[in-house]
C-alpha cells in the first residue's frame, strides 16, 4: 500500500464496501487479512474498528469456510474489540481445519518475548497481543481474558495430542509461556532439542538445536537445575563448527563459563554415583588399589602409567574408584577426579540424551 501510495483505511474502507455488497472476491479478503495483520493496532479508528473488520472476516469466512486464515483474522479482531468469547471459537477452527487438512503447524512466526498475558486490571496492556504469534497461543490469551486460565491449559494439551511430534513444540511452549507455565514448557523443549540435536546434517549457521539449547539453558537455569544446563551447554559445544554465528559462540561461551561455577567437579561425580553400575570381582578390586598406591609412586612414568591405566577401565569401577578418593594426596585425588568427572559426563550426556 505505502508503494503505491494508498492509505490502509481507504483500502479497509473499499474491501468493506465490495463485502457488505456482496461483491467481493477472495483475494480482497486474503489483502485484508495481510493488511490487518501488519497493522491492527494502528488501524483504530472511527472508520475501522476492530468490530467492523471482524464483520468483514465473519462474512468472508462464511463464503470461505475452508481457509483459516479468515477465521484467525476473525479472531485477531474478536481480541482487540475485546469480544474474547467470541475470539475463542474462530481460533479453534483454525486449528480443527488444520488437523483435518493434515497441516503439521502454523505458518506464523513465533516470537516469544512480545505477548504479554492480557490484564483486566489494565486494559490498555491487552494490545500486547501479538498477532503474529501462533493461533494456539492467541487462544490462550483469549481464554485468560475471559477468566478462563483451566481451558487454556486443557487447549494446550488437546494441541499437544492432536498435533504430535517436535514441530510442534514450540507453538505449544508459547501457549504455555503466556501461561507462566515453565514447569510445562521445560519437558516439550527438551524433547525438541533432543529430536535437533540428532540431525548431524543442520550442524552450522543454521542450526535449529543452539537457540532451542539455549532456551532450555535458562529454563533449567531458573529451575536451579544446574547439571542439566551444563549437559545441554555440552550437547551444544559438540555441534559448534568454524561456520557457526559468532553471536551464538559468545554467548555458549558465557554460558558455559556461569555454569562451570556452578556445577564443580564433586557435583558431577555426586549425580553420576546415584546411578546403578556393575559390580566388579575382587581381581578388579585389587587391581585398582595397586594402581592408586602407584600413582602417588617417585617416578613420573610410573605414575602416568597407573593413571592411563585406571582412566581406560570401565565405567563400573567408578563407585570403587570414588571410594579411594579420600585420604589421597591431592595430585592422587585430583587424578581419580579428573578420570571420574571423564565418566561422569559421558554417563549424564547419554542419560540425559536417553530418559
Amino acid at each position: 500500500l505505502k508503494f503505491i501510495k494508498v492509505d490502509a483505511v481507504e483500502f479497509i474502507s473499499e474491501v468493506r464496501r465490495r463485502v457488505e455488497s456482496g461483491r467481493y472476491e477472495k483475494n480482497d479478503l486474503e489483502s485484508l487479512s495481510q493488511v490487518v495483520l501488519e497493522g491492527l493496532s494502528s488501524l483504530q479508528s472511527e472508520v475501522v474498528t476492530p468490530e467492523i473488520l471482524a464483520a468483514l472476516f465473519e462474512k468472508g469466512s462464511k463464503a470461505y469456510p475452508k481457509e483459516g486464515d479468515f477465521f484467525e483474522r476473525l479472531g485477531d479482531c474478536r481480541c482487540y474489540a475485546k469480544e474474547y468469547a467470541k475470539a475463542v471459537p474462530a481460533y479453534q477452527e483454525v486449528l480443527r481445519l488444520r488437523k483435518k487438512n493434515g497441516k503439521k503447524k502454523s505458518n506464523m512466526m513465533m516470537q516469544v518475548t512480545t505477548l504479554g498475558p492480557p490484564s483486566h486490571r489494565h486494559p490498555e496492556k491487552e494490545k500486547s497481543l501479538d498477532l503474529s504469534q501462533p493461533v494456539l497461543a492467541k487462544m490462550a490469551y483469549a481464554y485468560l481474558a475471559e477468566g478462563r486460565e483451566a481451558d487454556a491449559v486443557k487447549a494446550v494439551e488437546q494441541f499437544l495430542i492432536d498435533f504430535p511430534g517436535a514441530e510442534n513444540i514450540t507453538e505449544a511452549s508459547v501457549a504455555y509461556k503466556l501461561l507462566k507455565m515453565d514447569q510445562r514448557i521445560l519437558p516439550l523443549k527438551r524433547t525438541l532439542f533432543l529430536e535437533q540435536v540428532k540431525d548431524d546434517q543442520r550442524i552450522g549457521w543454521g542450526d535449529p538445536a543452539l537457540e532451542t539449547g539455549f532456551d532450555l539453558i535458562e529454563l533449567y537455569k531458573k529451575a536451579q537445575m544446574y547439571i542439566e544446563a551444563y549437559l545441554v551447554a555440552g550437547l551444544l559445544e559438540n555441534r559448534m563448527s568454524e561456520e557457526i554465528n559468532p553471536d551464538h559462540r559468545k554467548r555458549l561461551d558465557k554460558y558455559r563459563e556461569e555454569l562451570r561455577a556452578k556445577v564443580t567437579q564433586d557435583n558431577l561425580i555426586e549425580e553420576f554415583l546415584t546411578m546403578l553400575f556393575d559390580p566388579i570381582s575382587q581381581e578388579q578390586k585389587s587391581l585398582i588399589d595397586d594402581l592408586v598406591e602407584k600413582m602417588d609412586a617417585d617416578e613420573i612414568m610410573m605414575r602416568d602409567e597407573a593413571f592411563e591405566a585406571l582412566r581406560k577401565m570401565s565405567i563400573a569401577v567408578s563407585p570403587y574408584l570414588a571410594a579411594q578418593i579420600e585420604g589421597q594426596s591431592v595430585e592422587v585425588s585430583s587424578r581419580l577426579k579428573e578420570i571420574l568427572v571423564a565418566h561422569a559426563e559421558k554417563a549424564l550426556r547419554k542419560k540425559f540424551q536417553n530418559p
